[in-house]
């Protein structure tokens, strides 16, 4: 986990928080939920740019943030809607 962290893998790193809920992880997988809602704010801010067009996102990443999506209901309900309003299927 240390190592996803020094790599900026937060997106991997928050999904490895969510089977790795000890308190020893505590402080690490806080930073990858911050980091995590970070970038997918970066993500649907792109829209702002070309209100008319869905915004294109890396298949790889997509998958990891519907993973995040669907083990987390915090990010869930916060972004989930806007996520599928705005990313491009």
């Amino acid at each position: 986990m240390l190592e996803l962290k020094k790599e900026g893998k937060y997106l991997e790193l928050a999904i490895l928080c969510n089977e790795h809920k000890d308190e020893e992880y505590k402080e690490i997988c806080n930073t990858a939920w911050d980091e995590t809602g970070r970038r997918i704010d970066q993500i649907l801010s792109q829209q702002a740019d070309l209100p008319f067009l869905r915004v294109s996102v890396d298949q790889k990443t997509k998958k990891q943030v519907e993973e995040i999506f669907s083990k987390n209901p915090a990010l869930k309900d916060r972004y989930l809607p806007i996520w599928k309003k705005i990313v491009q299927e």
